[in-house]
């Protein structure tokens, strides 16, 4: 049985005020693409299929295009969580028609009791669902005051679940499952609690043959190669601008898997660039990748810089975010002050010279500094006129 193990599409996500629908519809397009050649027998989505609860019109009509080739036109059946962002009512909209297409929805606590059974030649294989449930959720349904914490809410869950252990059973999940020190986390990441009561072992999980798990962006393991994340699918920070983005490929015969990590490439990747204005402004670094990927650029210049967000975008159009690196940081506040003082004195036709040498390779020559400075004082003639 083949398996395409996704999670955190978070389709109508916000970045830097930045709509994703676009890069969305790119990357899901390929991944359906790849559905069509690959011929899976079920695609996972491990919950955050939508960004927030009540989600655009454009990100409704997006995953409902999406879902529909998956289904009909390539006929692979799909099995779908709620996460931590996605509203459950909503989510499960209509889910009892459209689980006789293939389209299997979990968000509620009733539905861990449901696995969704799929046979190949080995035998059936049951998924196991468990949506994103607040504690308060589970120790109602099980009214059990002990269950304090998303650890409490798991090992009882798992613990009333009929499991067939002579069967393969996989279990697909949403939250902060981690073996310790191991979990690698992303900016983009909406936290469930404070003070570590959402963290989970992953060893509630060992008695499964796989646990394909959403929420984390990054691709990781818990524990064991058999209890994954799949991460996000594409990067939504730059936080992320190292992560490989894609999903995981899962084959599963009798007892054995084996799983693969499949990448899917950006229409615009998130890229961090650093270094000094007039180096960052040269053609053959601006140059580098896509020129339409997002950029953070971080700048090294230790003196002031004019203008720097506006003058960095002429080069680098889809530039989100700017930061500072100076020599020291503890003198960054008294630096910037200092520096901000000495524009103000300076004389704007010195201010538009050095401007000039920043974006362009050739200095400013001693003709147009006439002219500018011509220009500059005539303006000021005007305005004592006035």
């Amino acid at each position: 049985m083949k398996i395409l193990h996704t999670a955190d599409w978070h389709i109508g996500k916000l970045v830097h005020k930045i709509h994703m629908t676009h890069d969305q519809k790119y990357i899901l397009e390929k991944f359906s693409d790849y559905i069509g050649e690959a011929k899976p027998d079920v695609l996972i989505i491990a919950g955050d299929v939508y960004d927030r609860s009540i989600p655009p019109t454009d990100a409704v009509e997006l995953l409902d295009s999406v879902l529909t080739g998956i289904l009909i036109e390539h006929g692979t059946r799909i099995i779908m969580i709620s996460g931590n962002h996605d509203n459950p009512e909503r989510l499960k909209f209509g889910s009892s028609i459209l689980k006789s297409q293939g389209l299997h929805i979990s968000t509620m606590i009733e539905d861990i009791y449901n696995p969704v059974v799929i046979d190949d030649e080995h035998g059936p294989v049951f998924f196991h669902t468990i949506p994103f449930l607040e504690p308060e959720i589970v120790r109602s349904h099980f009214n059990d005051d002990t269950i304090r914490t998303f650890d409490d809410a798991f090992a009882r869950i798992i613990d009333s679940m009929d499991i067939d252990k002579t069967a393969r059973n996989i279990c697909i999940t949403h939250g902060y499952i981690t073996s310790g020190s191991d979990m690698r986390e992303s900016d983009s990441e909406k936290p469930f609690s404070i003070g570590g009561t959402d963290i989970v072992s992953h060893r509630h999980f060992e008695k499964f043959d796989y646990t394909a798990m959403g929420h984390l962006h990054g691709p990781q393991t818990a524990g064991s190669d058999r209890i994954r994340y799949s991460g996000s699918i594409m990067k939504y920070s730059f936080s992320e601008a190292d992560h490989r983005k894609g999903f995981l490929e899962i084959n599963l015969t009798d007892r054995n898997l084996s799983v693969e990590k499949i990448e899917l490439k950006p229409e615009r990747d998130f890229r961090i660039i650093r270094g000094e204005m007039k180096e960052l402004m040269k053609p053959e670094n601006y140059s580098m990748g896509n020129s339409q990927d997002y950029i953070k650029a971080i700048l090294t210049d230790p003196g002031e810089i004019l203008s720097p967000f506006p003058t960095l975008k002429s080069v680098y159009p889809n530039l989100l975010s700017l930061e500072y690196d100076r020599n020291s940081s503890e003198n960054r506040s008294d630096n910037e002050e200092k520096n901000l003082t000495s524009i103000f004195r300076q004389n704007p036709a010195d201010l538009f010279e050095k401007f000039y040498n920043t974006v362009e390779d050739d200095p400013l020559k001693e003709t147009d500094k006439n002219i500018i400075g011509e220009i500059y004082g005539a303006a000021m003639n005007a305005m004592r006129q006035e």
